[in-house]
Formats: structure tokens, sequence, C-alpha cells
């Protein structure tokens, strides 16, 4: 009885070990340069967060809600995205909320996740 509690217990506990292991964060961040379309970003959620340059001028800054829909088209399942961004005037800021909504119906198709972080809009 106690080694077939104790490999239950096993069992369980690598269950929730490989189900946490395999949870992915990244954050999403957004800006809109004067006259450009909106700029997208994905990082992974570390601490430190990179310097506001260093997610500018990232290999990877998708312009325009395609660009960014195809590169979230590319991950697969499982992926939470919490999108960063800060009131209007800031240099991370959400685009409107037709935007926000389009974007995230599109990753919850695809069995992504998408939070606004923090979660005012402007």
């Amino acid at each position: 009885m106690r080694t077939a509690f104790g490999l239950l217990w096993f069992v369980l506990l690598s269950t929730i070990a490989f189900s946490a292991s395999h949870l992915h964060i990244l954050r999403l961040y957004s800006w809109k340069p004067g006259g450009q379309p909106w700029h997208y970003t994905l990082t992974d959620d570390v601490q430190p967060r990179p310097s506001d340059a260093a997610i500018i001028h990232s290999r990877e800054v998708y312009i325009g809600e395609a660009a960014l829909e195809k590169r979230l088209a590319a991950l697969p399942p499982s992926y939470y995205i919490l999108w960063t961004g800060g009131p209007r005037g800031t240099l991370f800021y959400h685009p409107p909320e037709t935007i926000r909504n389009q974007v995230i119906t599109f990753a919850r198709k695809r069995g992504l996740y998408i939070e606004m972080s923090p979660i005012f809009y402007d």
C-alpha cells in the first residue's frame, strides 16, 4: 500500500512539474512612431527587463497587425503573453481597443492567451 501511494504521489508531482515547465511566458510591447503603423515586439519574460532601446531595436520588430499575427501564428499553443504598456505619452502603450481586440481574438483562436499589463487603458 505504501509503495502504491508513493508511486501515485510521484506520478502526480511529475505531471505538475511537467505542466509547469511547459508554460511559456512572453512580453508583448507596442509603440507607434509618428506617421507609421503600430510596431510590436515579443521578448522573453525576464528580469531585469531589457532596456527600452533593446526592445525597440530588437531583430524581431513586427510592423503592423498582419506581421504580429503572422508571428503569433508561428507560436505553439500554451504561450501566455503579457501585453505591457503604460498610459499614452510613455514609450510603450497599448493600441486602440479595436486593434487590441483583433490581436487578442486572433491569439485565442490559436490557443495563446494575451493579458493586458497593466490592465488600465487610455
